[in-house]
Order: C-alpha cells, then structure tokens, then sequence
C-alpha cells in the first residue's frame, strides 16, 4: 500500500510545488497563521533548544524558520517526498537538512519527531497505517513525537472528499496504547487535531 500511496503523494506535492512556489498554498495550509498554530502545538513537547529534531513531510521547511524565530537552536532534519519541496526547503534553509525519503527509510535516532499534515490523504485501512505510523515515529525519537491531522468533528459541509478525518478519541487511544504519556489538543484551530506522545 505504502509504495503506491507515497507515489501518489510524491505527484500531488511536486505539482503543487510548481503551482505555488514558496506559498503555504503548495502545503495544503490556508496561511501561515494557520501553520504556524500547528507548530505553537509542536513546541509544547517540551525543550527543543539544542535537541536533534526530525520534522516527517517538512515541505518548504518552515518548522525550521519558525524555531529559529522563536531564538532556537537546534539540529534540524527535514524529510519530504517530494523533491521540489527538499529543492525549496534547501534554499529557503541552507543551515538545515533536508532529505528526499520517507519516513520508514529513516532509522537515525532524533531527540523530538514531529510531523504536520501527513494523515491528510491517508485512505485504505487508515487506522492501521496511523498505527505504523506512530509506531516509526516512536522508534526514532528519545524523547517524544507530536503530529496533527484534521478531525472528525469537523461538520460535514466543511469536509472535503480527497481528506481523511481523524477521530480524537481514537487518535488519543492509539497513542496511549504505544506510549507512557499521551496529550490531545483540539482547541488551537477549527477541524484540526495534535496529538503528543512523550516516552519518559
């Protein structure tokens, strides 16, 4: 499934890519205000001064710039699948690393991993592919992983079709199931859901 499925991404993202050059519109995000709400959630992990952090579906990297405006340091890997995205992300960041790979090619250990917008397109047995998911994200991170998606109490005439929705219950569930402590935020944005799960 995943072979298929990350081909399709790959398509999707790079033709946005070109669309909407260095725009969160290429990301799939209404603004940066948007985005970087996401990210406010992200940083509620704990310290990321100086940690190494894996940043899953980094697009243009801008998880990045925005630690680096809040006056962080920190050892940075991006990885999307996409080779536009990791073309801009390389030039827009030329400090940070940024690689063409998915996220279960990835077995260098990270302090944080976080990851934005990845569950979007998830179709199939999603549950089980979240699960693998959150499962790979764990395995790489000493610490703890943080990632969001759209949620299942968004009304359905806000849905669009192409999207998967998440349950939180069940998005908060499976990460109590994998990991020593588990938090949910669902007030930060309309429709959005983060999910943080620390492993000390």
């Amino acid at each position: 499934m995943t072979g298929t499925y990350f081909q399709r991404l790959e398509s999707l993202y790079d033709k946005l890519c070109i669309r909407f050059p260095g725009s969160v519109s290429a990301l799939g995000w209404y603004s940066q205000k948007t985005q970087h709400k996401r990210f406010e959630m992200f940083l509620k992990l704990g310290d990321f001064q100086g940690k190494r952090v894996l940043d899953v579906g980094c697009g243009h990297g801008d998880f990045y710039g925005f630690l680096k405006k809040q006056g962080m340091e920190v050892d940075y890997t991006g990885i999307d699948l996409s080779a536009n995205m990791i073309e801009v992300a390389t030039q827009k960041y030329p400090k940070a690393t940024f690689q063409k790979q998915n996220l279960f090619e990835i077995n260098a250990p990270f302090d944080w991993v976080v990851a934005s917008g990845i569950l979007a397109y998830v179709h199939g047995d999603t549950w089980a592919y979240i699960r693998l998911v959150i499962q790979k994200m764990l395995s790489l991170a000493n610490a703890g992983i943080a990632l969001n998606a759209l949620s299942s109490a968004t009304p359905d005439d806000e849905r669009m079709p192409a999207f998967f929705y998440v349950d939180p219950a069940r998005f908060l569930r499976e990460g109590e199931a994998l990991a020593h402590r588990s938090e949910i935020d669902q007030n930060y944005l309309p429709n959005d859901v983060t999910l943080r799960l620390l492993k000390h």
